[in-house]
């Protein structure tokens, strides 16, 4: 819009008088471009900012992203390694053993799916256990079957593949028993936990009896000591009830030395408490479960 403005000039100029002017002058909106001007400035600033910003989430976000991968990855690695060192060959859960050419790691897979299949009959058992127990009632179960309980130890290899020098008494072993083989013998829901230790069912005075076999060479010194030890829930660290020397036995290997280590005794325990055997020197213990075994049995 273009509006007529008269402007009226006086003037001497020369001693002339100037006549008056009048001039037609447009008149631009310039305030309203630099208002314009001004929110157009203002949006883009905000625009930056929030790309900035977008850009440092989306930064952050790819950087722990990036870290719980490679974490991730580390914890991968280290289970295999856990499972190298524990003996155990991993690959026989992807492995078809019905081909010709995974036949050369088959012994060791054998024995790997024998222990897993022990390892389900065990846990049968217990589910098994619990719902006797949570049908027929805690007292009735104790009156019909006095609890007891006889196991023997497993395998030399497998006692290897599960030593736990960390876990509650340092400095020494603790003997992993069978309860699904050989001299097994169980009454009145006592049984064997899945951490190898004797689970007392109900209150009362037991009996709790061990022997411990070590063979030795002829000639070499060694302390041979074996530890009953007992954990409750109200004190998890393993608290020792007992423990028994050595005894020397007849050998009829001129090069080698027997020891019989053998302990019993009575125990007021209570429900849920947890026995278990350590030794000094496992790598010295012989395995045979008529001659390594480790039981208790409530009495009236």
């Amino acid at each position: 819009m273009t509006e007529k403005t008269t402007f009226s000039l006086s003037c001497e100029h020369s001693g002339k008088h100037c006549r008056n002017m009048t001039s037609n002058l447009p008149i631009s909106p310039n305030y309203s471009q630099l208002d314009e001007n001004i929110s157009e400035n203002k949006t883009a600033k905000g625009q930056y900012i929030f790309l900035l910003i977008l850009t440092l989430i989306l930064s952050t976000e790819t950087f722990i992203t990036a870290f719980l991968l490679y974490d991730f990855s580390e914890d991968i690695q280290r289970t295999r390694e856990t499972g190298k060192d524990g003996g155990y060959p991993i690959h026989c859960l992807s492995t078809d053993l019905t081909q010709p050419t995974n036949q050369a790691g088959f012994a060791s897979c054998d024995l790997f799916n024998q222990e897993l299949k022990q390892t389900a009959q065990q846990r049968l058992l217990m589910d098994i256990q619990n719902y006797v127990l949570e049908t027929l009632g805690e007292h009735n179960v104790t009156e019909i079957f006095k609890p007891a309980v006889h196991v023997g130890a497993k395998q030399e290899l497998k006692q290897y593949q599960r030593l736990q020098k960390d876990g509650g008494v340092r400095a020494l072993d603790r003997i992993q028993w069978d309860n699904m083989n050989g001299q097994f013998s169980q009454e009145g829901l006592m049984r064997l936990s899945s951490d190898g230790e004797i689970a007392v069912p109900h209150d009362g005075i037991y009996f709790v009896f061990s022997q411990v076999n070590f063979e030795t060479q002829l000639g070499k010194i060694m302390h041979f000591t074996q530890y009953l030890y007992k954990t409750t829930a109200s004190y998890p660290r393993p608290v020792m009830l007992a423990k028994s020397v050595v005894t020397p036995c007849v050998s009829i290997n001129s090069n080698a030395q027997l020891y019989s280590s053998h302990q019993g005794a009575l125990f007021r325990l209570e429900k849920g408490d947890r026995l278990s055997l350590y030794v000094l020197n496992i790598s010295a213990v012989r395995f045979p479960q008529e001659a390594t075994y480790f039981g208790a049995f409530m009495i009236n």
